[in-house]
């Protein structure tokens, strides 16, 4: 049976419109479990997270997975491009607890149309949708020095196969690898534990970028990132981890010459606990040695 408390993944060959006929029972919301549950959303007008979720989610909820959009809930604030529950689609609540839940109620008459990232449009066409997705929020991007701007695409590779890509849109912005879930359309996808890639399409060239974090795919898996196209201790930015990278940041700690450039401060912090002390040293000696 269809329950209308539940979500669900409709697999079609082609395009279609599906009518689903039968009576609904008293909605009496939901009880949500640790880890991922996919719900309905049982309004007729669509509304924005921060409208929906109660205050009291905000401690137990991590993150709500859609088709191909993502949101994260971290620090009190809502990031990526799952922004609005739109009726007749499920969601996938990742909780760290046990909860009751209900969405509050919607504004009458606040329905919007057409929430698609139309800078994302084209990079539907590299990949297929599948029911299996495991999301990258990516915290920081850069590439020579610099952030990377909004023209800019972040693409994810598994198996030399394109799986997933977002248009840059700041901070965390929500990258989706969708993984092989038995159907054609998504032969050679990722699986379970298997290491994805980055590229970055800037200016119709491509870039392989090196990840900070975990490059773990795993489905209904939630991972903040950040991507650079020079790898982790190369604080001069020379394609070289040497003595140089460790004088700077000796400088750095000592406060002799302190490194204010983002992107430098990302490669410096080797072993990735928020700060720069001699740990990372230690670090980028032990990649010397290697």
């Amino acid at each position: 049976e269809i329950n209308t408390q539940d979500g669900y993944w409709v697999v079609a060959s082609n395009f279609a419109l599906i009518n689903v006929e039968g009576i609904t029972d008293e909605f009496n919301g939901y009880y949500l479990y640790p880890g991922a549950n996919l719900i309905s959303y049982p309004f007729e007008n669509t509304q924005t997270l921060e409208q929906s979720i109660p205050f009291y989610m905000y401690d137990n909820l991590s993150a709500i997975i859609g088709q191909d959009e993502a949101a994260l809930i971290y620090n009190n604030q809502i990031f990526g491009s799952l922004t609005h529950f739109e009726p007749n689609k499920g969601y996938w609540f990742i909780l760290t607890d046990a909860i009751p839940f209900e969405y509050d109620n919607p504004i009458e008459g606040d329905i919007i149309h057409n929430l698609s990232n139309t800078n994302d449009d084209e990079l539907l066409n590299l990949y297929n949708q599948s029911t299996l997705q495991s999301v990258f929020f990516v915290d920081q991007a850069f590439y020579n020095a610099q952030e990377i701007i909004a023209t800019d695409n972040l693409l994810i590779n598994c198996n030399n196969t394109i799986v997933g890509g977002r248009n840059w849109s700041g901070q965390m912005t929500d990258v989706i690898a969708m993984g092989n879930d038995g159907y054609e359309l998504t032969e050679n996808y990722c699986e379970n534990s298997q290491n994805i890639s980055i590229i970055l399409e800037k200016n119709d060239l491509f870039h392989n970028m090196y990840i900070i974090g975990n490059t773990q795919w795993d489905n209904n898996n939630i991972s903040i990132i950040s991507v650079s196209n020079f790898q982790s201790g190369d604080i001069n930015l020379d394609n070289n981890i040497n003595i140089t990278d460790i004088i700077i940041a000796i400088d750095h700690i000592i406060d002799n010459n302190p490194i204010t450039n983002p992107h430098q401060l990302l490669l410096s912090d080797v072993n990735y606990d928020g700060n720069i002390n001699i740990t990372d040293i230690v670090f980028i000696l032990d990649l010397i040695i290697e």
